[in-house]
Parts: C-alpha cells; sequence; structure tokens
C-alpha cells in the first residue's frame, strides 16, 4: 500500500532522524509546547513530529528537520489562535483524574507523579480511585502539564502497567484532548475490550479510508470533517498505517 508513503510527504531521499533532534523536541514539549505546537511553528504535519519521537523512526526529510531545528519555546499567547480555544479548554476533574489514569497505565508510577506534582501520593491514589472532585480540581492545571510531557514518555513501571490493564484505563493516546475533559466522555481501552471484533473491524474501515484519502492529497482537517472524527484520530490512524508500512503488513 502506498498511502503511508504519501502520509509523511516523504520522497525516497530521507536521512536517519539525529538523536540531537529528538532532544529538541522533547526539551520543546518539556517546556509546555504540545506536539500540535511545534508542527505549527515548524509548518509541517504533525504526523511528522509523531514519527520522529517513535520507538523506531525510519528517517526524516532533511527540509523536514530544518524545519523543526527552527522551532524556539515562545508565550502561549503566541501560538496558532484557531487552535488556542480548544487546547487551553480549562481542565475538570474528570479529565484530571482520565490523565493520571492514562499516565499510570502507560507506566508511570502514582509515587513517580505525585513527586513530580508535589503533592501526597496518597492524594494521587484518591484521585485515581475515587470521584473526590475536590481533590481532582486543584491539580487540574499541573496534571494537563504533566500529561503534556508525559504522553509521548513510556513509563518503565510494569506494575503500574499492570494496575492499569486490570482496572482497563486507557492509555494517553486513546484519549482525544477534544473529549477527555468532557463529563459524559466514553472514550478508552475498557469500551474496545468489551467488542475487540466490532470497533477492530471499524478502526481498520476508517483506517482504509483515511489511506485513501490521503492519496487524493486531502488535508487532515478535510479528512477529519468527511468522516466526522477529530484531527487527532486521523494523526493516529496515518501513525498506525506507517507502522504497518513498515512492518510490511
Amino acid at each position: 500500500m502506498s498511502a503511508p508513503a504519501l502520509i509523511l510527504d516523504r520522497p525516497a531521499t530521507t536521512i536517519a532522524v539525529p538523536a540531537k533532534l529528538r532532544a529538541h523536541i522533547r526539551m520543546l514539549m518539556a517546556n509546555g509546547m504540545r506536539i500540535n505546537d511545534i508542527a505549527d511553528s515548524a509548518q509541517i504535519d504533525s504526523a511528522v513530529v509523531y514519527a520522529v519521537l517513535g520507538a523506531n523512526p525510519r528517517g526524516i526529510r532533511p527540509l523536514h528537520a530544518r524545519a523543526l531545528w527552527t522551532v524556539r519555546l515562545r508565550p502561549i499567547q503566541a501560538h496558532a489562535p484557531a487552535r488556542e480555544s480548544r487546547r487551553r479548554r480549562t481542565p475538570t476533574a474528570s479529565g484530571t483524574r482520565r490523565r493520571l489514569q492514562a499516565l499510570v497505565a502507560a507506566g508511570h508510577s502514582p509515587v513517580r507523579l505525585a513527586r513530580a506534582l508535589e503533592i501526597p501520593a496518597t492524594t494521587v491514589t484518591a484521585i485515581l480511585f475515587t470521584d473526590r472532585d475536590d481533590l481532582a480540581q486543584p491539580v487540574a492545571e499541573p496534571v494537563a502539564h504533566l500529561f503534556d510531557k508525559l504522553q509521548m514518555v513510556r513509563g518503565e513501571d510494569q506494575s503500574a502497567e499492570q494496575l492499569g490493564q486490570a482496572h482497563r484505563w486507557p492509555r494517553p493516546f486513546d484519549w482525544d484532548e477534544d473529549r477527555i475533559d468532557r463529563p459524559d466522555a466514553n472514550t478508552g481501552r475498557s469500551d474496545r475490550n468489551n467488542r475487540p471484533d466490532e470497533l477492530a473491524e471499524l478502526r481498520a474501515e476508517r483506517q482504509r479510508a483515511v489511506a485513501e484519502l490521503v492519496e487524493r492529497k486531502w488535508s487532515s482537517a478535510h479528512i477529519a470533517a468527511h468522516l466526522r472524527v477529530t484531527e487527532r484520530t486521523v494523526q493516529r490512524d496515518k501513525i498506525a498505517l506507517c507502522r504497518l508500512a513498515a512492518a510490511g503488513e
């Protein structure tokens, strides 16, 4: 299938992803920039940034590498206004709980998260396992920033991953930024575990549609509107297609 090659707009000539470039992107993220912010500043597709940060990056166009090197930290108000209101929605207690659960499911221990947030570990545990909004809301902003920083980083605590699996907590990429703070949101790994065959088939059909539309050179926004999904979902599908192509499937 040729679609994944078009997703990142890469010709045959690519270079290995420099370790310093990956470190540069992680530095930007550690200081509050999100992947979409970095992509906007570099004027490239966010799928390129995701691919660069992946566990096994296949390569990058020199043009994209140069663009990413030009990205510098800047005040939040300087970000693209079209996406700012969506991206900076005030985090809710529900979203705070989901973010912490997702980070634990990704291998970050509650103790480590508590240390990073400078709050007692008992508070993190209470937020994870109860509906104590009075505990979650005061730390909503710090948790949101920590989530932005760690969502691309897999933790090393296997017991934390097992805890997430036992409770069927979605991982960071299972949540959409537009939905995670909505009290009635019902997106996550637990839903997929309940209906794996049906949802896997729907996901495969959507990815085939994404691949076809990418071949037509549709933008991510246009694809999202056409398929009635979010742009983040489209980006995930693009990355999944790239990985399938790399695996020869």
